[in-house]
């Protein structure tokens, strides 16, 4: 559950919950986890900037509520990007007070059984059946769809080396109104195959998923994926 995304999924679903009024299970929440993530993107990322961190994330727009767990690029400067070994962190954006910032160990023996005895402590002293205010879950507030948000883009391919081929993958994405910040090429890894990295410009999820399919066609790129950047 930690690798497949879904355990930092039920902790924010729950915190969602509670803080935003959304439904539990929350129906059109992503999730995705760290399966596809690979050493190399480390090391593309510190070269970008940024840090490589599975971010669960509940925020609450005048739209709905975004609902989702998923890989992200980080700015290396930002306080959850520094974060290292088992230890777990939330940020808290709020309207008047600005941002704080939550950090701890969130694995191992210790850690698991002081959740627990805090807990049962907790219960021990509550008189009622309730020892929540629960959200009003016969009226959960509106999860926008994944697929309406937008983001910037991490873009990693292998494509055949020769001539022309970074010019048709600017054209799949152009076609979807996709621009291009940044893009490094590398050198040749096996099998004549190079890798592009790009950086995108801030752009629709729904937009990002029909280049990916584009691109995926087309014979010349032989490997793509993904990860979000978290401005």
């Amino acid at each position: 559950l930690d690798v497949n995304g879904t355990d930092a999924a039920h902790k924010i679903g729950i915190l969602s919950s509670l803080a935003f009024n959304s439904s539990l299970p929350a129906h059109g929440f992503y999730i995705e986890g760290i399966e596809q993530i690979t050493q190399s993107d480390f090391i593309f990322a510190k070269e970008f900037g940024f840090v490589v961190k599975h971010l669960a994330v509940a925020k609450k727009t005048d739209h709905g509520i975004e609902l989702r767990s998923h890989p992200t690029l980080l700015k290396s400067s930002s306080n959850l990007a520094s974060l290292k070994g088992v230890r777990n962190g939330i940020q808290i954006d709020t309207d008047l007070l600005g941002e704080f910032h939550i950090a701890g160990s969130g694995a191992g023996q210790e850690s698991t059984a002081s959740g627990i005895i805090s807990d049962l402590i907790s219960l021990s002293r509550t008189k009622t059946s309730n020892c929540m205010n629960m959200p009003d879950f016969n009226n959960p507030v509106k999860i926008i769809p994944f697929k309406d948000l937008c983001f910037r883009y991490y873009i990693y391919l292998e494509v055949k080396d020769k001539p022309g081929v970074l010019t048709k993958v600017a054209k799949i994405f152009a076609d979807q109104n996709i621009s291009f910040d940044k893009v490094s090429q590398r050198e040749q890894i096996a099998n004549n195959k190079v890798p592009l990295i790009i950086i995108s410009d801030s752009v629709g999820e729904s937009s990002m998923q029909v280049a990916i399919k584009e691109a995926n066609a087309h014979e010349e790129i032989l490997n793509l994926k993904i990860i979000r950047i978290e401005d």
